[in-house]
């Protein structure tokens, strides 16, 4: 059964380091062949040479396998001690294949050739560091591979030069553990700053995501009316900026509806302040129920309220207007005693270069109109252009 108890950041960081740094060493290992070849070849013939690189060739793939399946099995404690543990024994078995060149026949009769293959041994062995320190039991099994060959051969000799290589292989073997160690110290503190720092990253990110949905909702609240979340007047502003921005979506032009309340004042005094607010609740939303997705609509000031209706004519304007008035006035708030309210509107449609202020102030004395018309009423501004140059 697989191991519930979760890995920590810096084994699985390490595990797939080991596996990965193998792969590249497995794909890159040839080049090395080559030269250790060069060396062997006019000592011990083409048919050695063929066999002990193909036995190379063997150790490497059965390395490069279990790295792969390393890779795959990160996850899965069981899998991922199994061939950890299995990379080991095979990177001995590679380690112990090149090592193994010291006993191919005729080599030992040239000792410049046996020395540069010697050579050859301890330069694999000191750049193995680089890629198996991390895990030290890698770099010592694949050391040891790589020496004890020689030093199982030259061990049975008196010879200076046996005793000299001895010596050598030893002291290499434990040289190369001491630099692998404070090597594995370099790499874990590396990872370790780069899985904090990707920690604080994370945090970072979530904290910024945190901060822009604060920001998103403190802009959306700074933009509403508190009592009937519509538009305030500088959002309205801005919506306003925005429909002028696209000039090519209005052909016909923008329609300004500006709302008021009848006897408001009367509601409040006899009802109170808190029915009051419910009447402009109760307004406002059913005002948005009968406006599209593109039209805005905002608070002016108390009783007021201003819709701005992009690409209308006067017709249609008036037409909106007119339905919207009757939905109002046929609506009924609820309360101890149910009432209807009636309100009085005032129309116009402005051209682009306007300002909100002007456009709102034109639409106004649209309203003016309506309520000494007798309230419940609407009036359209149709002469703009003549009162925009006044």
């Amino acid at each position: 059964m697989s191991d519930a108890t979760p890995a920590s950041p810096i084994e699985l960081e390490i595990a797939r380091r080991v596996a990965t740094l193998e792969i590249r060493s497995a794909a890159s290992s040839w080049l090395a062949y080559g030269l250790q070849a060069c060396v062997l070849f006019n000592g011990i013939g083409l048919k050695l040479t063929a066999l002990w690189l193909m036995l190379l060739a063997a150790a490497e793939a059965l390395d490069l396998f279990v790295a792969r399946q390393l890779r795959v099995h990160l996850h899965d404690a069981d899998k991922r001690r199994r061939y950890s543990w299995l990379l080991t024994i095979t990177l001995l078995l590679s380690g112990s294949a090149w090592g193994a060149s010291s006993y191919l026949p005729g080599l030992q009769r040239n000792e410049l050739r046996y020395m540069a293959n010697f050579f050859i041994l301890n330069v694999v062995g000191t750049y193995s560091i680089h890629n198996l320190s991390l895990r030290k039991e890698n770099l010592a099994a694949f050391t040891l591979g790589l020496l004890w060959p020689t030093l199982l051969q030259n061990s049975t000799m008196a010879t200076e030069l046996s005793l000299f290589l001895c010596l050598t292989c030893v002291c290499s073997y434990f040289g190369m553990q001491y630099y692998g160690y404070g090597n594995r110290k370099l790499e874990r503190k590396e990872i370790l700053q780069t899985i904090e720092i990707k920690r604080l990253a994370r945090t970072l990110k979530a904290r910024n995501t945190e901060l822009e949905v604060a920001i998103t909702r403190i802009a959306e609240t700074a933009a509403r009316d508190p009592l009937t979340q519509c538009f305030n007047r500088r959002a309205l502003a801005e919506k306003f900026q925005y429909i002028k921005d696209q000039p090519a979506d209005m052909p016909q032009g923008l329609g300004v509806i500006i709302i008021d309340v009848d006897h408001f004042k009367l509601i409040n005094d006899q009802k109170g302040h808190d029915i009051g607010d419910l009447v402009l609740v109760k307004l406002s939303n059913k005002i948005k129920s009968c406006l599209r997705a593109i039209d805005y609509l905002g608070r002016w000031g108390g009783e007021e309220f201003v819709c701005l209706i992009p690409d209308m004519n006067e017709k249609s304007l008036f037409d909106l207007a007119d339905r919207l008035r009757q939905k109002i006035a046929d609506m009924v708030i609820e309360t101890c005693g149910p009432f209807h309210i009636t309100v009085s509107m005032g129309l116009a449609v402005v051209e682009l270069h306007t300002t909100l202020e002007k456009a709102v102030a034109i639409a106004d004395l649209a309203l003016y109109r309506a309520k000494h018309a007798g309230r419940c009423a609407l009036t359209h501004m149709l002469q703009v252009n003549f009162l925009l140059k006044q």
